[in-house]
């Protein structure tokens, strides 16, 4: 679009230069001292002063020309965005999205309640612990297989903690 402009430009300018040529050669023709020279001048430099005008005005619509392509380049960017956007949520519906979160927090809740029943667990597990040692109790675990199984050791502290008890 910018060239066509250039184009109709430069054919304005030629055919108005080669009008003031053939206005120019007619005049040679006449005589020099005529009144009408300083008319026929006097329309030569206001022809001029239209000719740089339209440049000057040429020129200004040259540079809206440039900043309306900006402008719609940055329009079509922000309506292609748009459009991608759409289609994203367009592909994942809301219903798809709420039963996706559903299942993580369903899943999470499971998981959640795995750690508790552990930690309860082992919570319990370490109250026996610490209420058979307070106690002075034998540790059901340690000595469940029998005496003949214990090593020389765990005989000693046995019979440690059978004296205490007396």
């Amino acid at each position: 679009m910018t060239e066509a402009i250039n184009l109709t430009t430069m054919i304005m300018n030629q055919r108005l230069a080669i009008k003031l040529k053939d206005e120019a050669s007619g005049d040679d023709l006449m005589d020099q001292d005529d009144p009408n020279d300083e008319q026929v001048e006097a329309q030569l430099d206001n022809l001029r002063n239209k000719l740089a005008e339209a440049g000057k005005e040429c020129s200004e619509l040259k540079q809206e020309l440039r900043e309306l392509e900006r402008k719609s380049t940055m329009s079509n960017q922000y309506i292609s965005s748009v459009n991608e956007a759409l289609q994203l949520y367009e592909k994942s519906s809301a219903h798809d999205m709420f039963q996706d979160l559903m299942n993580v927090a369903s899943e999470l809740r499971h998981k959640m309640e795995q750690l508790k029943s552990k930690e309860m667990k082992e919570i319990e597990r370490s109250r026996k612990e610490r209420a058979n040692d307070a106690n002075g109790d034998i540790p059901e675990l340690r000595y469940s297989k029998g005496l003949s199984k214990l090593g020389l050791d765990d005989l000693q502290e046995f019979m440690t903690k059978m004296n205490s008890m007396t």
